[in-house]
């Protein structure tokens, strides 16, 4: 998305409840938005969501991300906050301090970390944490909150999949995984991964640009998404 479209897009959620996301590490920063509107869509849409590519031109700038659908975003407009994947990203893999405001917008607020099925509660006015500068698919920000009295937010996907850039694909679930199978388009199964156990995995060594289907499976669930490799 071009700085005038976002700056647009940034106009047009003015209103709206938001929560900040910054990342910080030697003097540099990097932020992320999460806004909460009854009318948005959970998947990424260009004309609500800003994509955020994380690839070697960043330099050291540590960077801070969510997911919309199956792709990683700055700004990320929801109207379900139940089930939000926050990624971290910096080349030399170092920590990062990662500060979270706004969040008195949204009543309850908690950072899950899937790895160690910990949750930490989120209180008012600004909290920061230390995370792994390369952590996909690892955090989840959740909140119970709801835009309108009215609104009937429907049930999440429970499996969340997305590539995070460097040819590989990010399988996150709230249950462990038990397996996961990637295919190309024409159905050849390029890479299948059994007996996980855990609650992510990685796929390395895609080829950037390309689209893959993604089958991934817990004990409850199956999910399958098709996904372009950044």
């Amino acid at each position: 998305m071009g700085e005038d479209n976002e700056n647009n897009l940034l106009r047009s959620i003015s209103s709206a409840p938001r929560l900040q996301l910054t990342a910080s590490k030697g003097g540099k920063q990097s932020k992320a938005l999460i806004v909460c509107k009854a009318s948005a869509d959970d998947a990424f849409q260009n004309n609500e969501d800003a994509e955020l590519f994380l690839d070697s031109n960043l330099g050291n700038v540590p960077m801070v991300y969510t997911v919309a659908g199956n792709q990683t975003a700055s700004i990320n407009v929801r109207k379900s906050l139940t089930n939000i994947p926050l990624g971290v990203f910096t080349p030399d893999n170092g920590e990062v301090e990662v500060t979270i405001s706004g969040q008195e917008s949204f009543g309850n607020f908690e950072l899950y970390d899937a790895q160690t099925n910990h949750s930490r509660l989120i209180g008012n006015g600004e909290v920061s944490v230390m995370l792994k500068g390369y952590t996909h698919g690892r955090y989840f920000l959740r909140s119970d909150y709801v835009p309108t009295a009215n609104e009937k937010v429907t049930a999440q996907k429970q499996i969340i999949i997305y590539s995070a850039g460097n040819g590989q694909i990010v399988i996150s679930s709230v249950d462990p995984l038990t397996q996961v199978f990637v295919y190309d388009l024409s159905g050849k199964l390029v890479t299948g991964l059994t007996n996980l156990h855990t609650p992510t995995a990685h796929v390395q060594g895609l080829n950037p640009g390309q689209l893959y289907i993604v089958r991934a499976e817990t004990a409850n669930q199956i999910q399958s998404e098709k996904v372009e490799v950044r």
